[in-house]
């Protein structure tokens, strides 16, 4: 039985044949809380503020513009590290699943 289980005692049906069945609480109220918990504290920490975020709701709408109308003049000096990436996700994809394939024996 878990620490939960034994805070939250389960709840108790009683059968008409005498047998007794026990239906668990929810881990819904717990885990809200831890979330709202750490949602609570990385709002502190990094200072968050609706009000800026509201205030600037505009620049979203122009970061978009940018995003669908790129600049391609950028693209001969970013093409050759573009397909280094590329190439290095597959090397580690294929060592990965090289070395994956001794593991299970």
């Amino acid at each position: 039985m878990s620490l939960y289980d034994k805070i939250f005692k389960p709840k108790v049906y009683k059968l008409s044949n005498g047998k007794l069945v026990y239906e668990k609480r929810s881990r819904m109220p717990f885990i809200l809380s831890v979330l709202f918990i750490f949602s609570f504290i990385s709002i502190k920490i990094t200072g968050f503020s609706l009000s800026v975020l509201i205030k600037n709701f505009g620049e979203f709408f122009i970061i978009l513009k940018e995003i669908f109308n790129p600049n391609l003049s950028y693209f001969k000096s970013v093409i050759e590290p573009l397909f280094d990436t590329i190439k290095m996700s597959f090397l580690g994809s294929f060592l990965g699943a090289f070395v994956a394939i001794f593991f299970p024996f």
